[in-house]
């Protein structure tokens, strides 16, 4: 026997290897990123004001009030329904603060969502057909994207959903690539991942509304994969009750279709421009087309040369007529339905407008279309691929390498966060972190009590310390009381009487009401026996029907007149500032006890009974989707007002200092 010359062993040493060197990048990848992800995150951690207005919920149901922002009001502020339930749970398991407990959950989820993500395409690559994948260097692209981006680090914490929400988006991607996996014959029991992939995209509703464009397309691809009639309805009857359950509470108990916030932001309006703008603000910036367009590159040249997981299982349609199953349950075909949601949710973003939160709404949509390729194949490892496709392997990593120089330039650079001096602006988008570190005084604005420095804030606390003290303050609003040296404006707090002269009125016993627009700090700091109102409608039933200001703010182009909530409130009309129109005032109290509006009112301010549940299901399937308040109350001057309008009679539980 003759030995085996060494340039022949040598190959197939590199080769036995070349596995084990693929899985250690994949780990790596997955690894460095999250950490990478991790550190950013908590670098920018914060809390939002809106993050706040979530926060007043979960107090309400920790004190027994029930899942509203001002008890006695059924009003859905949240978006998102599973996310202040989340909270609630966990300040039920701990004593911290919810500021903590929300900032935790948040930066947990986000770290957590883009560690399965990476992880799940990276086992996507791999698992190629003829085993090749399993060669490959696979090196993060997708998540580096995302990562690098200061808002997407922004809103890892923030009080906020988005942690959750792609959260959810991860787990399903990896749910998915579970059910392709394991599919069963035509006489066999479907597959313990189909239940659990089916409950899953039924949560969507609850995550976040407009997450069921991912639920709806993911649950069609299911039935169409299915392979009978009683499997589909096993699909339906795992994925629908909880969401249609919660639906139907939502309509009997808040009396409407959506999210309180839905319709506060006239979710159902198109402004096309306005969107387009709010895209650019977040692409323009950081150049973000290069570092999709770098992606694009890597994956292309994968999908060309590399093991080309995602397209080895596709089919022509004559092969999906003859194996729909098969055809369902492939990588192409879940890729596919990935980023064509994707695009569409990008498509919803624009036609609302977008927000007035730099980069907030298109993250999700982001992180979703950079699903597919959060980390890519960048050459084969085995010698004999090296040698024959060695241009590929060149220009793969010249695409990594722009990669890392474009996000390290964009890490290091960061947003610099101007605010513009002008907030109404239809098209100003600030970013929010920035400015509320400007505007406090704290770097990292983390609990209620540092947005007591906010400037529109100076002596709101004296305000409510009055009221706890004497109980005898019927409205609190915010007020210009000078200005400084630099001729910058100053302001307070007017905190006006309640009505001691008429107390003959029915609502003379209705509770303290503040009135400003930013609702989240003004309620944190305020017992929950103080009602906060604000003129936008995110918490105002009245505001949020009214007519949309011509240019107004995204999210902010709402104007119902402070008259409206001092009709509404405990003061005598005779006691008000000279600035306060009081004919408003009064035209403003007969409108709210005018049949039209006693019916929007009844729906959130009368008591529950099971007759006022049926009642308001009816209520959100007609007027509720369709009723508007005339702000100026010219409309009503000739109504007739009801024979006996809805009076507060609510008990209010004080929440535990935590």
């Amino acid at each position: 026997m003759t030995a085996t010359p060494s340039h022949h062993r040598r190959p197939t040493s590199l080769q036995a290897w070349a596995p084990w060197a693929s899985f250690v990048s994949l780990l790596a990848t997955v690894v460095v990123t999250t950490v990478l992800f991790a550190i950013g995150a908590w670098r920018r951690r914060w809390m939002s004001d809106d993050g706040l207005i979530v926060l007043r919920t979960v107090r309400n149901l920790l004190a027994g009030n029930g899942p509203v922002f001002n008890a006695g009001e059924r009003v859905e502020t949240n978006t998102s329904t599973l996310w202040q339930y989340l909270i609630y749970v966990g300040a039920k398991l701990t004593d911290a603060r919810l500021e903590a407990i929300a900032m935790w959950l948040a930066l947990v989820l986000s770290v957590a969502a883009l560690a399965i993500a990476t992880a799940t395409t990276g086992l996507l690559w791999r698992r190629a057909r003829t085993g090749a994948g399993r060669t490959q260097l696979i090196l993060p692209f997708g998540a580096l994207v995302y990562l690098a981006l200061p808002p997407a680090r922004d809103f890892a914490t923030s009080g906020l959903e988005w942690g959750l929400s792609i959260f959810w988006l991860a787990v399903l991607w990896a749910l998915s690539l579970w059910w392709i996996e394991t599919r069963p014959g035509a006489d066999e029991p479907e597959s313990f991942a189909t239940w659990v992939l089916a409950f899953w995209v039924g949560l969507s509703w609850l995550v976040r509304p407009e997450l069921v464009l991912y639920g709806g397309v993911f649950g069609l691809v299911m039935l169409f994969g299915a392979a009978n009639w009683s499997r589909r309805a096993m699909i339906l009857l795992v994925a629908v009750p909880v969401p249609l359950a919660y639906q139907i509470f939502r309509m009997g108990y808040y009396g409407l279709l959506t999210p309180h916030t839905a319709v506060a932001k006239s979710a159902s309006d198109a402004m096309w421009g306005t969107g387009w703008v709010y895209i650019e603000d977040l692409a323009n910036p950081y150049a973000v087309w290069f570092g999709l367009a770098m992606v694009l590159l890597v994956a292309g040249l994968a999908l060309g040369f590399g093991p080309q997981a995602f397209v080895a299982r596709s089919a022509s349609w004559q092969h999906i007529r003859k194996n729909r199953v098969a055809a369902a349950r492939s990588a192409a075909t879940i890729t596919t339905a990935m980023i064509v949601v994707a695009l569409l949710h990008f498509a919803y973003v624009i036609r609302v407008g977008g927000d007035f939160m730099h980069g907030r709404m298109a993250l999700i949509p982001l992180f979703a279309l950079l699903l597919p390729v959060m980390c890519l194949p960048v050459f084969d490892l085995r010698p004999t691929r090296l040698l024959t496709h060695w241009p590929v392997s060149v220009l793969s990593l010249a695409g990594f390498v722009g990669l890392v120089c474009w996000s390290w330039l964009i890490v290091d650079g960061a947003h610099k966060g101007k605010v513009p001096a002008d907030l109404s602006a239809g098209k100003v988008v600030v970013d929010e972190r920035s400015f509320y570190a400007q505007f406090t005084g704290v770097e990292r604005p983390l609990y209620a009590t540092d947005f007591a420095h906010f400037e529109r804030m100076t002596g709101y606390t004296k305000a409510i310390a009055t009221y706890e003290e004497d109980g005898q303050v019927g409205m609190m609003v915010p007020i210009r009381t000078g200005v400084d040296d630099n001729g910058d404006n100053l302001y307070g707090w007017l905190a006006i009487p309640r009505n001691k002269y008429a107390p003959q009125v029915a609502d003379a016993g209705s509770p303290t009401t503040v009135w400003f627009t930013n609702l989240g700090m003004t309620s944190a700091l305020a017992p929950l026996d103080v009602r906060v109102l604000d003129q936008i409608g995110l918490a105002n039933p009245l505001a949020a029907r009214t007519e949309r200001m011509e240019d107004g703010r995204i999210g902010h182009d709402k104007n119902l007149p402070l008259e409206w909530g001092v009709a509404d409130s405990p003061v005598y009309v005779k006691t008000l500032p000279r600035y306060m129109n009081q004919e408003l005032v009064l035209q403003a109290e007969h409108a709210q006890k005018t049949e039209g509006l006693q019916q929007l009112v009844a729906t959130y301010r009368e008591p529950m009974s099971a007759q006022r549940f049926l009642t308001n299901i009816k209520f959100s399937l007609t007027d509720g989707r369709t009723l508007e308040v005339d702000g100026t109350a010219e409309e009503y001057v000739d109504l007739r007002e009801v024979a006996d309008p809805i009076h507060w009679s609510v008990n209010v539980q004080l929440d535990e200092p935590r």
